[in-house]
Order: structure tokens, then sequence, then C-alpha cells
């Protein structure tokens, strides 16, 4: 996912601001990076039965938090649940880290507002 910068143009123009601390559509605050990312901790941790401090920003699902298939899959579901929005399954799948969820989330977040 690209992120798109203050100043660019379209109609629904993702912008970060303070170097990702804010999510903005349309000059709106949308949430907050770090509520993005507590809760994303909140959901890794809560399927994949871990401490939140154990799920790092830059944690591998699979190496590093040990996530099998089957626990991607229920991630996937999980997110959808926690921010109530619809996940491209193979998108999602395809995204390795905690932070990498991070921006997939607020992209989406931003989309469907």
């Amino acid at each position: 996912m690209s992120r798109a910068r203050a100043g660019e143009r379209g109609p629904r123009a993702l912008t970060w601001q303070e170097d990702w601390k804010l999510v903005y559509l349309k000059g709106e605050v949308i949430m907050e990076r770090g509520e993005i990312q507590s809760r994303v901790r909140k959901v890794i941790a809560g399927v994949l039965k871990l401490a939140e401090e154990e799920v790092a920003a830059d944690a591998n699902f699979i190496f590093d938090l040990g996530a099998d298939s089957m626990q991607s899959l229920e991630l996937v579901a999980a997110f959808e649940e926690e921010f109530e929005i619809e996940m491209d399954e193979a998108a999602a799948l395809e995204i390795q880290t905690v932070d990498g969820a991070v921006e997939l989330i607020a992209g989406i977040l931003a989309r469907q507002r």
C-alpha cells in the first residue's frame, strides 16, 4: 500500500501526518495510528494466545509469533470484526508483520469511511 502525502490530489487521498501518528481522510481524523496498533496487538495476542507485550510492531506473524495458516485466517476474521471492516483475504494473507497489518487496516478504514 502506498502512503499518500499531504498535498496529493484525488477524491479519497489518504494523508499521514506526523510520521503516521494520525490517519486523515479529507481533512478529518479517522483514528490515531497508536489506537489502530493497540487494537491490532490485542487481537493478535488473543488469537495467538500471547501476552500483548510479546507482540512487537516489527514482529513477523509466522517466524516471530508462531502463527500457522489456520491462525492467519483467524487473524483476518478477528481484524474484520474488531474494526468493522472487510478485508481482501488474499491481500491480508500477504501481510507478514504487525506494522503491515496496521498499515493495511488504516488504509481500509480510510476507504470505507
